[in-house]
């Protein structure tokens, strides 16, 4: 078992629009995480989480991108020495916010999933 941390530079922006206004916020932001690998056999799978601490103050337009968890699973097999089949699930977490204007409050739970297969050559 191998474990890591890391360190880094997060970024988050929202763009919302309603009938009545339209709205942008952005923020940089610390981010920090931490994982582990397992080998085994010819599988090689390595979790991670990372937080990042984007500003959890209400901007002018009232809201609030708060903190950010990503999940990372990546997962590689080794079909030879020259060539691996690789997977990866990434999940980002954000709490939910809400939005007020003229016609009524606005409630927003967003979050991103993605998944990636591969293959990588050695050479």
């Amino acid at each position: 078992v191998l474990l890591f941390a890391n360190l880094g530079i997060g970024y988050s922006e929202i763009e919302a629009y309603t009938a009545t206004q339209s709205v942008s916020e952005d923020d940089t932001a610390f981010a920090a995480g931490f994982g582990a690998e397992f080998e085994i056999n010819k599988l090689i799978i390595s979790p991670a989480l990372t937080w990042i601490f984007v500003g959890d103050n209400a901007y002018s337009s009232d809201f609030d991108l708060s903190e950010q968890l990503q999940l990372s699973v990546p997962v590689s097999y080794s079909i030879n020495e020259k060539l691996d089949v690789s997977f990866s699930f990434n999940h980002t977490f954000v709490d939910e916010y809400s939005f007020t204007d003229s016609t009524g409050t606005y409630t927003y739970d967003p979050y991103v999933q993605s998944w990636f297969v591969g293959i990588e050559y050695k050479y």
